[in-house]
């Protein structure tokens, strides 16, 4: 088994640590280990845990076949007003928009451990599989307002579920910042 370690201090982009969990899938034997903080203190949060039992639920599903999906995914807050404006500002006609948010709700307290991360990564990757498929989509767009972990972890599961576009907010508005590539 191989491990990474990776602090939350980085300051990085949302897009960059879906990258770098790309990289490193689990599928590899990669274990992503990950300081996340959490009301106030940090923990290292692994991406081999077993997931509890949080589930996303869909927010908004709006759509018809074709060829974009935009997947939004809210955990430390709500995204859907950034969401509204990407669609009406993108030069990409989406097909099909998607956006989630955890059972529980969002804000800091969204996800409480590396088991709700793991579960909820499960369920996202699950989410968007159902969606392309359900919508003929060959391309996923993907805004991500999560923590960072997440992120890793996301990435470390997205595989065979062809193209994904990952956005990032800059300057007040979402835009595609990495595509991925994954078979």
């Amino acid at each position: 088994m191989h491990s990474i370690i990776s602090h939350s201090r980085v300051n990085s982009q949302l897009s960059a640590a879906v990258v770098i969990g790309h990289v490193f899938q689990d599928t590899g034997g990669y274990t992503l280990q990950v300081e996340q903080r959490t009301t106030g203190q940090n923990e290292l949060w692994r991406s081999d845990i077993s997931p509890s039992n949080a589930k996303f639920k869909i927010i908004k599903e709006v759509g018809k076949v074709g060829e974009h999906l935009l997947v939004a995914l809210g955990i430390t807050g709500d995204a859907s007003r950034d969401i509204e404006q990407l669609c009406k500002d993108s030069p990409i006609p989406f097909s099909a928009v998607i956006y989630a948010e955890p059972e529980a709700g969002t804000g800091e307290r969204a996800i409480s451990s590396n088991a709700d991360a793991t579960a909820l990564t499960i369920h996202a990757k699950e989410i968007i599989r159902q969606a392309r498929k359900k919508y003929g989509a060959t391309c996923t767009h993907l805004v991500l307002y999560t923590p960072m972990s997440f992120c890793f972890f996301l990435g470390q599961r997205l595989r065979v579920i062809g193209d994904v576009i990952c956005y990032e907010h800059i300057a007040g508005n979402y835009q595609p910042s990495v595509k991925l590539c994954t078979g």
